[in-house]
C-alpha cells in the first residue's frame, strides 16, 4: 500500500503503546483502557451522565428493525445494489448508496418492500445469543460508544464457519493490530493474563472516528473530563458538609487559650455531640470559650449553580435538550415535543445510521449468497402533527385535495355525509358560491381580489398569444404546401417555429 500507509502504520503503532494521561479522577488516553474504566466510573457516579447516556442508549435501543428485499417489478439498479452486499469488493458502496433516504424512497416508488422470507442475517441479528436480546445487545454497544466512541461485537461461529451469536465486549479488553497491508491485520481480546486473537472476519466493530488515532473511536465523555471532574468534586463537598459538618456553623474563640488536654477533651466532646447530619442543631455549651457564628457565602452555595452549569454542558456534549431527562426548567409542552423531535432526529437516528451500515457492510457478507436484501431500521421520529395539519388544511382550502384525501392525512375517517369527494368550494358574502378555488385565494384575504384578477389577465393574454402563433404557423403551412406538395417532417418543424417566431 505504499509510503503513506507505513507512515500511518508507524504513528498509530507507537500511539498504541503510549501511557495514559491521567485528568484529575478520570483519563484520557491512546489505547482505551485506562479511558474507557474512567469513564465507566463517571457513568456510575454522575447522576447527570447516567440520564443522558441512558436515554440515549435506551433511545436507540428501542427502535424497531426490518429486512426490505427488492420488489419484483424493481429495476436493475436496486437489484445491484443489494446483491452488492453480498460481494466483498462492493458491499461499501451498495451499504453507503442504501441510506435511510434512499431506502424511504425506493419503498414509496415500489421498488422495496419488506422481507417475508427473513435472512439468516437479519435472524441473527434478531436473537443474537442465547443471554441477549437485541435490544440488550444494541444497548450494550451503544453504551460503549457514548462512554469510549467504539462497540466491539464478537462473532461466534458454528464447525461449519457460519456465524450463529453476536456478543458485545469492552473496548479496554480489544486491541487493533496494525498491518502494513491490510491496515488492520485482526484483533487481539485480553481477558486478565490471556490474549486471544481473532480474525477481521471474527469482529464488527463501530466506531467514532478519534482525530488522535486511526485504529480507535472516541466518545463524547472524552470531551467532558475536567467538567466531570468538576462535578464529582462538587458532590464530594455536597456531601462532606453534612457529613463532617458540626451545626452550628462557626468558630470557637478561646482568649485564654486552652492546654493541650482541654484541647483534646473540647474537640472530643465537639465531634461527639454535633458532628454529622443526626447530631445538627443541638445546644452547644462552651467553657472558656465563645462561639462565632459564621455566615455562609456565595461561595459557599455556588456548587448548585455550579451543578446546574455542569449539567448544561453535559446535555451540550451529548446534543440533547434537558426536558430529555425530565429537567423541567422553562419546559412547556410546545418546546418539550420539538426536544423529542430533534432528539430522535439529530441524536437517536444517527447512531441508527452507524449501526446499521456495520451490519449490512460486515454482518451480511459472513453469509455470502444468502443475502437478498437490506436490514434497516424503521425511523422512529415523531410525527409533526401540528405541520401535517396544516400542510392537509392548506391542500384541501387550495383545491389540491378532496375532503376525504385531506382527512386521511390527518388520520381522520371519511366524511359521513357523503361529501369525501368534493373539492373546498369557498362562499362569497351573501351566501353565492365563487367560481372554484384558485391557489391565490389560499393567501391573504386582502390580496385575493387583485391575485384572482392578475391570473385573469394572464391566462387571457396567452390564450391570445396561442391562438395566433397558431393561426400564423397554420398560415405559413398553407403558403409552403401550395408551393411545395412534398413536405417532410423536418419543413414542418420549421414552419411552425418560423410562424412561432413571426408573431
Amino acid at each position: 500500500m505504499g509510503m503513506l500507509t507505513e507512515l500511518i502504520q508507524r504513528a498509530n503503532t507507537s500511539r498504541l503503546s503510549s501511557v495514559t494521561r491521567t485528568v484529575g479522577g478520570y483519563g484520557l488516553g491512546g489505547a482505551g483502557g485506562s479511558t474507557f474504566g474512567q469513564a465507566a466510573n463517571a457513568y456510575a457516579t454522575s447522576g447527570w451522565l447516567y440520564a443522558i447516556i441512558g436515554r440515549i442508549t435506551n433511545g436507540v435501543a428501542r427502535v424497531d428493525w426490518q429486512e426490505l428485499v427488492p420488489t419484483p417489478k424493481a429495476n436493475t439498479r436496486t437489484r445491484s445494489m443489494v446483491a452488492g452486499l453480498a460481494r466483498r469488493d462492493t458491499v461499501k458502496v451498495a451499504a453507503q448508496s442504501l441510506s435511510q433516504p434512499v431506502l424511504k424512497a425506493m419503498v414509496a416508488s415500489g421498488q422495496m418492500q419488506p422481507a417475508t422470507e427473513l435472512s439468516p442475517a437479519f435472524k441473527l441479528w434478531s436473537n443474537p445469543n442465547p443471554f441477549y436480546s437485541q435490544h440488550e445487545l444494541v444497548e450494550v454497544i451503544q453504551q460503549h460508544l457514548e462512554l469510549r466512541g467504539e462497540g466491539w461485537i464478537v462473532v461466534v461461529r458454528d464447525e461449519r464457519g457460519v456465524p450463529v451469536e453476536l456478543w458485545p465486549v469492552r473496548p479496554d479488553k480489544m486491541t487493533p493490530i496494525p498491518s502494513r497491508d491490510e491496515f488492520v491485520s485482526g484483533y487481539v481480546y485480553k481477558n486478565g493474563n490471556e490474549s486471544i486473537p481473532l480474525e477481521n472476519d471474527d469482529v464488527i466493530f463501530l466506531r467514532v472516528p478519534s482525530p488522535m488515532d486511526m485504529y480507535r473511536g472516541m466518545g463524547p465523555v472524552q470531551s467532558i473530563l475536567y467538567d466531570l471532574d468538576a462535578d464529582r468534586y462538587a458532590a464530594q463537598w455536597n456531601r462532606n458538609f453534612f457529613t463532617n459538618g458540626a451545626e452550628p456553623g462557626g468558630i470557637i474563640e478561646a482568649s485564654e487559650g486552652l492546654s493541650d488536654a482541654e484541647l483534646e477533651r473540647l474537640t472530643t466532646q465537639w465531634r461527639s455531640e454535633h458532628q454529622g447530619v443526626n447530631q445538627a442543631h443541638r445546644v452547644a455549651i462552651l467553657e472558656k470559650a465563645k462561639w462565632v457564628d459564621r455566615q455562609y457565602t456565595h461561595t459557599d452555595m455556588a456548587f448548585i449553580d455550579g451543578r446546574k452549569w455542569s449539567r448544561d454542558i453535559f446535555l451540550g456534549a451529548f446534543g440533547i435538550s434537558g426536558s430529555m431527562i425530565g429537567v423541567s426548567e422553562s419546559v412547556n409542552r410546545a418546546n418539550a415535543e420539538a426536544g423529542e423531535v430533534m432528539f430522535s432526529r439529530w441524536t437517536v437516528v444517527p447512531r441508527c445510521d452507524r449501526i446499521k451500515m456495520a451490519i449490512n457492510s460486515r454482518l451480511q457478507t459472513m453469509f455470502g449468497g444468502s443475502t437478498q436484501g437490506v436490514i434497516t431500521y424503521i425511523d422512529p421520529t415523531p410525527e409533526d402533527r401540528q405541520l401535517r395539519a396544516l400542510v392537509s388544511t392548506s391542500a384541501y382550502k387550495v383545491g389540491l385535495v378532496t375532503r376525504d384525501e385531506g382527512r386521511t392525512e390527518l388520520g381522520l375517517p371519511p366524511a359521513v355525509d357523503g361529501s369525501g369527494d368534493e373539492f373546498f368550494v369557498p362562499q362569497a358574502a351573501g351566501g353565492a358560491i365563487e367560481e372554484p378555488m384558485q391557489m391565490s385565494k389560499a393567501l391573504d384575504e386582502r390580496w385575493a381580489a387583485p391575485l384572482r384578477a392578475a391570473e385573469r389577465e394572464m391566462a387571457d393574454a396567452w390564450g391570445d398569444r396561442l391562438r395566433e402563433q397558431g393561426e400564423v404557423a397554420v398560415d405559413t403551412l398553407r403558403d409552403l404546401w401550395v408551393d411545395d406538395k412534398s413536405l417532410d417532417a423536418d419543413s414542418i418543424i420549421k414552419a411552425l417555429l418560423a410562424g412561432v417566431q413571426r408573431a
